[in-house]
């Protein structure tokens, strides 16, 4: 009976014993492989350390590239192009890694754009675009960028009064076809609730049905419908070309590729005819891509409509861009407001 006892005890030991070997063999190979993992991304980042500036955060632009729209993902190759350049014309001989660029060398970065005629504004993107690349690429963009500014400046106002609006709809006595062509897609994109030109551009005719435009915004993907009133239609009728997709005559093909080139072909084109279009109407007026949008929305706003319809209209993403463009308005009134108060006690 001991006996039998002591050779089950045996077998149940060594069963235990193999069971524990194997376990502890798992977690040997477990082990390893995360050793493995661990040394290869330090091997990585190592690398991106050491490797050249430029190559380097143009991998990094080509690897999230399927992350992020055609146009940012120009945005950061031109900041990569300008970094370059600015390295190339004022650091030649210096060897710039991820690792040991400064602070200092992006504000460097910033004044050189500045004093090379380049616009706050225009600074203001480039740096976003290579603070969001160093982000992805070392994690160094909040430190490396903390000394410039990367949120854009308040612009200009752009929006245009009724009267001007009408003007430039009633006028008749455009002889330049260039002029006339860019005067009725400026109409178009004020009559369609200020849509925005590259999603006018982009508009096909298949989007047109039972007299409704419906398109979704490039920036927010939103989607927008735009009853189409006499008006706009009138417009359409005029300018849809015949043997296109399309319904304006901006873009053409079927080589998706090919689009962004020749928007911004069309884009230089357009605001030289809206310069000339601006001239006509007065010394002070200056009409850009963004009046409709901005136009549509100050007047909606005067004739009281709410910032939630106008929001929806417009195909933001909230309300709080919305108000962006009410409150130029708002600053206008108030303005007035007490220009009336100062006349009554004078």
């Amino acid at each position: 009976m001991y006996l039998c006892t002591a050779k089950t005890l045996f077998k149940k030991s060594s069963s235990l014993s193999m069971r524990f070997m194997t376990i502890a063999s798992q977690g040997l190979n477990g082990f390893s492989n995360l050793a493995a993992n661990l040394l290869s991304g330090a091997a990585s980042l190592s690398q991106s350390r050491k490797g050249d500036l430029i190559t380097c955060l143009r991998q990094t632009n080509t690897d999230c590239r399927c992350e992020i729209c055609q146009s940012t993902y120009e945005n950061y190759n031109t900041a990569v192009n300008l970094l370059e350049k600015f390295i190339l014309k004022t650091m030649p001989d210096r060897r710039f890694t991820p690792a040991n660029v400064t602070p200092g060398h992006i504000k460097a970065l910033e004044h050189w754009l500045l004093d090379n005629g380049k616009s706050p504004n225009y600074c203001a993107q480039t740096m976003r675009s290579l603070k969001a690349l160093f982000g992805r690429l070392n994690r160094r963009g909040s430190e490396l960028f903390a000394q410039v500014r990367t949120s854009p400046y308040p612009t200009e106002k752009r929006a245009m009064s009724e009267e001007v609006i009408h003007q430039i709809a009633t006028d008749d006595e455009v002889t330049d076809t260039r002029v006339a062509c860019a005067r009725d897609i400026f109409m178009v994109c004020f009559l369609c609730m200020g849509m925005p030109l590259i999603d006018a551009a982009h508009l096909r005719k298949s989007q047109l049905r039972d007299g409704r435009i419906t398109y979704y915004r490039h920036k927010t993907h939103h989607s927008v419908t735009v009853t189409v009133e006499k008006e706009l239609q009138k417009l359409l009728d005029r300018l849809t070309p015949r043997n296109s997709d399309f319904l304006l005559p901006i873009l053409s093909g079927n080589d998706e590729s090919q689009y962004m080139q020749q928007y911004r072909r069309f884009y230089q084109h357009y605001m030289r005819c809206l310069k000339r279009l601006s001239a006509r109407i007065s010394p002070d007026c200056r009409l850009t891509s963004y009046t409709p949008r901005h136009t549509w929305a100050s007047i909606a706003h005067r004739k009281g409509i709410d910032t939630n319809t106008i929001s929806q209209a417009l195909a933001h993403a909230n309300t709080q861009v919305t108000r962006v463009y009410i409150n130029d308005i708002c600053n206008e009134q108030l303005q007035n407001a007490n220009k009336i108060v100062i006349s009554a006690v004078k």
